[in-house]
């Protein structure tokens, strides 16, 4: 359980509709932006308060798509 008694489960989200910019919620509570996807369906590139970290999808929560003009 987190640190709200809320049991986090198989949450997905498909990484390959994911763009650059685009900012990813974490399990940890963390967020960031996303630099680069590598295409691959479970890494992330993202920078999270100006460093910069591979991050797997199974540790992501949800994403905001960034707007486009």
């Amino acid at each position: 359980m987190n640190e709200d008694d809320r049991i986090v489960i198989g949450i997905s989200i498909d990484l390959m509709t994911v763009n650059e910019g685009d900012v990813i919620l974490l399990k940890d509570g963390r967020k960031g932006f996303v630099t680069e996807n590598m295409n691959d369906g479970q890494w992330l590139e993202m920078d999270i308060d100006g460093d910069i970290d591979l991050i797997l999808g199974q540790d992501m929560t949800g994403f905001v798509k960034r707007a486009t003009d």
